[in-house]
C-alpha cells in the first residue's frame, strides 16, 4: 500500500513538472515539447493506472508488475523534477530569430546539461521512428532511460512531496 501511496505522490509531482515544460522550450539544451514529455511517461501512467485497478479489484500480481516499470521511470520522474526548477528562468529567454541565433552559438560539447540535449534527441527521434519503426521507437526511448539512470542521483523520498501540512 505504500509504494501506491507514494506513487499517487509521486503522480501528482509529475503532473506539476510536466506543468513546466511548456516554459523550458526556450532553453537550447532541453527540447522536449509537452506531447513528446506526456508520450515518454505514458507507459508509467498506464502502468500506474493498472496497478491501481488491480490493487482495488485485488488481482493477483497488479504491483509485482507494475514496481519494475516505476522504477525503469523513476529517473525520468527526477529528470522533470530537476528540470522543472528552470521553468522561471527559461521564461525569460528570448524567442525567434533571437532564441535560434544564441542556440546556433551555444557551445554543445562537454558542457553542462548533456543530459538534456541527449535525452531531447533521444525523444525526438522516438517521436519520427514511432509511426514507421514502432521497435526503433521504443530503442531510442531505452537509451534515454539507461542514459538517465546513470545521470540523475536521487532517492524516493527526493521525488515524493512531503505531505500538506494542516493550517
Amino acid at each position: 500500500v505504500s509504494d501506491l501511496s507514494d506513487s499517487l505522490k509521486m503522480a501528482a509531482a509529475l503532473e506539476k513538472n510536466l506543468g513546466a515544460v511548456p516554459m523550458l522550450d526556450r532553453w537550447v539544451d532541453f527540447t522536449i515539447t509537452a506531447e513528446q514529455a506526456r508520450a515518454l511517461v505514458a507507459p508509467l501512467q498506464q502502468a500506474m493506472s493498472a496497478a491501481f485497478a488491480g490493487f482495488m479489484t485485488e488481482t493477483p500480481g497488479a504491483m509485482d508488475k507494475f514496481m519494475p516499470i516505476r522504477a525503469r521511470y523513476l529517473p525520468v520522474l527526477a529528470f522533470f523534477a530537476r528540470d522543472s526548477q528552470y521553468a522561471q528562468v527559461c521564461a525569460a529567454l528570448p524567442e525567434g530569430a533571437t532564441a535560434d541565433m544564441a542556440r546556433m552559438m551555444t557551445p554543445m560539447d562537454k558542457q553542462p546539461f548533456e543530459a538534456e540535449r541527449y535525452v531531447s534527441y533521444a525523444v525526438s527521434a522516438s517521436m519520427l521512428l514511432a509511426p514507421v519503426d514502432a521497435d526503433g521507437a521504443q530503442v531510442a526511448i531505452g537509451f534515454a532511460l539507461k542514459r538517465l539512470r546513470g545521470e540523475m542521483r536521487f532517492t524516493i523520498q527526493d521525488l515524493v512531496p512531503p505531505a500538506a501540512k494542516a493550517p
